[in-house]
Order: structure tokens, then C-alpha cells, then sequence
């Protein structure tokens, strides 16, 4: 008997429908997958069992594949982990890691010798992989992206969304100029697979935003004053400095150390049992692997639904890092403006979770980042 795995995994596995012609856009799959896997995992099942659950993901796969290809996709991408899960534990036999720079708790996989910068040519561009971890890691995720300057990145992960407490779901497609899709479900153990045309050399087009300045809005305003105290909060494992969002229109500034987040908002109908704060920490998270981080963030109590809704924000800090992952958690945002703010421009109220801007600091990593090394250039 078998069950359904309900966190989803982001996915990666290639599919190609190679032409002889260079070709101007391309359409992208993605496939969130609901793995199956045994009813019990604190012991190893048999082989045969283990080869039917495998080949059972493996065939959700291959029909996803199919369906892509039939709806126009040049490649599609598939789950990290999406035959076996999270734990091999019961399929007896120790797999190669898929990624260099391992998640701490990730001992049950063989870590390469090197890393490696994978990258290959396609008539619809050039591609880069790395999965997981992997994009903490100054090697390979910078090189890829920065030095071997790929058009577009394969990204598998089984990510955990650690401001919220939401475990690992969400998969999507995005690009310079927008999130072109995504899908997020903690409701049900159905699958998705999804869509979207993307230019091939998005690099070389006229409209290719430049390189964001992650602290070029923070540092044109001053901080806001306020009346009320700080006070200290930890988000995984990470002892945050935080103020709350009392009012329902505002100004506000947190600082730690050298990181002052600012955050602009007005609210429409708060809702006095949901809370909401602006944090920020600047310091070497040490659980779970060691490395440097700058973030701000305006998050609430980790809950699934939330029902106040923000008219308009504005989310800026004074990063020392040009490498800066802007997150939010609603519907119908823009995820970054280009004078490095997180910002609403739907002209909507909309429902926010969580809204973060997630720096890496890489030089001030210690000499190994998880269990590899990270060797800045």
C-alpha cells in the first residue's frame, strides 16, 4: 500500500525538441509532482517494492513529459528527489548527491569529489543547472549565472519556506521581466504542470534590465522615526531584531548592525487577530550549515491564509551584497522594482503572508559553506 507525498517539489529533468534553427522563444514546462512513497519510512523496504514505487513516480513523470511536449514545450522540468523523496532511507541503497553544496541534514547522499559548472547549448539558448543548495553557494550558482552568463537556469529544489513555516511546495517559471507562472498547493496532493514562452537570449535584448543596486533606494531616505521599542525574535534559529506594524499606514525602520530595512505600507481593514512586523538580521546563520546573511522581512505568525490586505508597500534595505532574492508570498505583485525595493503595483489590496528581500553576503562565509567549499574568485 502506498501513499501520496503532500509537500511538492520544484522541478528539474530535460526534455528536448531539438531544431536545426536557432529559435527566438521557447516554451518552458515546469511539473510539481505528488510523490509516492511508502506508508513507512523508518525502515528499508524491499527492492522490489522500492523499484515499483520508483517506477510508479517515473511513469507520472513520462506522462508529463508527453503532455508538455503535445502542448509545444522544448523542455520541461521535473522534481529534485521526485522518484524517491526526501529519504532513501527505505529504498536500502545510497544515491550521488545531484548537488554540491549539501543541506546539512542531507548525510544520506555520496558529496562529489569537485564542483562542477554545468552548462550546454540549445538552439533556444544556453542553460545552466544547479540544484537545491546549491544557489547559497557563491560556487556554482554566481559562476553560472555571472561568468558563464546563462540565458537561462534549471532549478530543482526541495526548498523549505522557513519565514512561514510552510514546508516544501511551490514551483514556477519566471523571468527578467516578470513571474510568467507559478503554482503553490498545501490543500491537495494533485499534481501541476505548467507553461510559458520565454525568449531564448534574453540577454541580448534591448529591454534586459540591468543589474539591480540592492541598497541604491534605502540609501536615498532617511530612517523613519518611531516611538515604539524593538524587540528580538527568532526565525529559524536566527535571532532577528523586529518592530510591529501597529498602525494601518506607516513608515518604518529596523536596523542590525550594518543592515536598515525600510518599509513603507497602508492596509486596508487590518484585522486586529493577525499581526504583522518588520524584521531584520545581519549575521552567520549557524544551524544547519554556516553563512552569511543580510534580510528584511514583513511577516506575521506563520498561518497558511491571511485576510488583512496591503493597498500598497514599499520594502528597501542597505545591503552590502549584490545578491539578494526579493520573496513574497500573494498574487498579482511586482517581486522587484529596479531601484531595489519590493513593491505593489496591482492597484489592488492583496492578501501578504510574507514579503522578504534575502541577501548573501558570500565573503564573509566561513571557508566552507555546508560541505563545500566556497571559493570566491
Amino acid at each position: 500500500m502506498t501513499t501520496l507525498y503532500s509537500p511538492k517539489r520544484v522541478v528539474i529533468f530535460a526534455l528536448f525538441i531539438l531544431n536545426v534553427r536557432a529559435l527566438d522563444t521557447f516554451v518552458a514546462a515546469v511539473y510539481e509532482h505528488a510523490i509516492i512513497l511508502p506508508n513507512r519510512m523508518e525502515k528499508p523496504v524491499s527492492k522490489e517494492e522500492a523499484l515499483l514505487l520508483m517506477n510508479k513516480n517515473i511513469d507520472i513523470l513520462e506522462d508529463a513529459v508527453k503532455l508538455a511536449a503535445k502542448q509545444g514545450a522544448h523542455i520541461i522540468v521535473t522534481p529534485e528527489d521526485g522518484i524517491y523523496g526526501w529519504s532513501i532511507h527505505p529504498y536500502l541503497e545510497n544515491i550521488p548527491a545531484p548537488e554540491y553544496n549539501l543541506f546539512a541534514p542531507e548525510i544520506r547522499f555520496d558529496l562529489p569529489k569537485d564542483s562542477e559548472f554545468v552548462t550546454f547549448d540549445t538552439p533556444f539558448g544556453k542553460f545552466g543547472i544547479f540544484t537545491c543548495f546549491d544557489i547559497f553557494s557563491h560556487d556554482p550558482a554566481v559562476v553560472v549565472v555571472d561568468k558563464l552568463q546563462a540565458d537561462s537556469v534549471l532549478y530543482p529544489t526541495a526548498w523549505l519556506n522557513t519565514l512561514t513555516s510552510m514546508h516544501m511546495t511551490g514551483s514556477g517559471i519566471y523571468a527578467p521581466e516578470a513571474v510568467k507562472v507559478y503554482h503553490y498547493d498545501m490543500e491537495t496532493n494533485s499534481g501541476r504542470l505548467m507553461l510559458a514562452e520565454l525568449k531564448s537570449r534574453p540577454r541580448l535584448e534591448l529591454t534586459y534590465p540591468a543589474a539591480v543596486d540592492w541598497s541604491a533606494y534605502a540609501r536615498s531616505v532617511q530612517p523613519f522615526p518611531s516611538r515604539q521599542s524593538d524587540f528580538p525574535g527568532m526565525i529559524y534559529f536566527d535571532e532577528f531584531t523586529f518592530t510591529e506594524l501597529k498602525r494601518d499606514a506607516g513608515n518604518y525602520t529596523v536596523c542590525q548592525k550594518d543592515l536598515c530595512c525600510h518599509l513603507t505600507y497602508k492596509m486596508s481593514g487590518k484585522r486586529i487577530d493577525e499581526v504583522y512586523a518588520l524584521g531584520t538580521f545581519d549575521g552567520l546563520h549557524t544551524v544547519e550549515g554556516q553563512y552569511y546573511l543580510q534580510i528584511c522581512t514583513t511577516c506575521g505568525e506563520p498561518v497558511g491564509s491571511a485576510f488583512t490586505k496591503f493597498e500598497d508597500f514599499s520594502l528597501s534595505g542597505t545591503f552590502r551584497t549584490s545578491y539578494v532574492f526579493p520573496q513574497i508570498v500573494l498574487s498579482g505583485s511586482q517581486l522587484v522594482s529596479r531601484d531595489g525595493r519590493l513593491r505593489s503595483r496591482s492597484g489592488a489590496p492583496l492578501p501578504v503572508l510574507v514579503m522578504a528581500l534575502y541577501g548573501r553576503v558570500f565573503e564573509k562565509d566561513p571557508r566552507h559553506l555546508g560541505q563545500g567549499p566556497a571559493k570566491l574568485q
